[in-house]
C-alpha cells in the first residue's frame, strides 16, 4: 500500500545517507503513522544522535512515541522540549495534549487539567481532550466538571463506548443515579456481555433502592466471571 511504499522509500533514503538526521526523522514519523512506536523510537534516537537533538519536531515525534507507549516521564520531557522550540501553533497544542496525558499518568491531575483546558481553547471540538479533561476532574473529585466534560465527549463522539462508560461513572459519583442507569442500560443493550457496564448498572439500580434489578445485573456480570459483581451480591444482597 501507499504507507508501506512511503516507509520503504524513507528507509532507503536513511540507508543511503545514514548521517542525515532528517532521513532518520522521516523514518521515525512513518513508523508512528503506522502504529509502530518502538521502531519509531529507534529511528528517532538515531536522528537525535546525528544532529537532530535540538530540533523541536524531533522532540515532538519522540514525545508522541513515548506517549503511545505510556512512558509518561519521557513523554513529558520531550513534550516540554518541543513546546519551547515549536513555532507551529497546532504542533504546540499537540505537545500540550501529550503533556497533559503524561501529567495524568504521573498523578498530577491539576497540571493535567490545565493542559487539557489549554488544548480545548485551541481545539474546542476535540473529543479526546474532553475525555482526558473529564478523567483529570474525576480524579480530583470534581464530578460536575467530569460530567460536563464526558457529556461533551459523547456529543462529539457518540459511538465511543469509553466515553459513555466514563460518563456513567461520573454520574454515579455525582449521585445522578437515573442518568447513570440510562447510560449503562444503553451500553448493556449494545453488548450484553459488557461485564463492567452490567456491574455499574447494578450499582445505579441499587442506589435507587431497586434491589431486584441490581441483583439481576450483578448476577449476569458475575456469571460472566466479573468478580466485583460476585462480591457485590455477597455483600449487599
Amino acid at each position: 500500500g501507499r504507507e508501506a511504499d512511503a516507509a520503504e522509500s524513507y528507509r532507503r533514503a536513511a540507508e543511503a545517507d545514514p548521517a542525515s538526521w532528517e532521513a532518520q526523522y522521516n523514518v521515525g514519523v512513518t513508523y508512528l503513522e503506522n502504529g509502530q512506536p518502538r521502531q519509531a523510537l529507534e529511528a528517532l534516537g538515531r536522528a537525535e544522535q546525528q544532529g537532530g537533538a535540538g530540533r523541536p519536531e524531533v522532540a515532538l515525534a519522540l514525545a508522541t512515541a513515548h506517549d503511545q507507549l505510556a512512558q509518561a516521564q519521557e513523554a513529558l520531557a520531550y513534550a516540554q522540549r518541543a513546546m519551547s522550540g515549536l513555532d507551529d501553533g497546532n504542533q504546540v497544542v499537540t505537545a500540550r495534549f501529550i503533556a497533559g496525558r503524561a501529567y495524568y499518568r504521573l498523578g498530577d491531575y491539576d497540571a493535567a487539567g490545565q493542559e487539557f483546558r489549554a488544548v480545548l481553547q485551541a481545539r474546542p471540538s476535540e473529543a479526546a481532550a474532553y475525555m482526558w479533561a473529564g478523567l483529570a476532574a474525576y480524579q480530583q473529585s470534581d464530578y460536575q466538571t467530569a460530567v460536563s466534560s464526558f457529556e461533551r465527549a459523547v456529543q462529539l463522539n457518540p459511538n465511543s463506548v469509553e466515553a459513555r462508560a466514563n460518563l456513567g461513572a461520573a454520574y454515579l459519583a455525582a449521585q445522578r443515579y437515573q442518568d447513570a442507569e440510562n447510560v449503562y442500560s444503553l451500553l448493556v443493550s449494545q453488548n450484553a456481555r459488557d461485564v463492567e457496564a452490567l456491574y455499574n448498572l447494578g450499582w445505579a439500580l441499587y442506589s435507587q433502592n431497586r434491589r431486584s434489578g441490581a441483583q439481576e445485573a450483578w448476577v449476569s456480570s458475575c456469571e460472566l466471571g466479573y468478580q466485583p459483581a460476585c462480591a457485590a451480591i455477597n455483600n449487599y444482597l
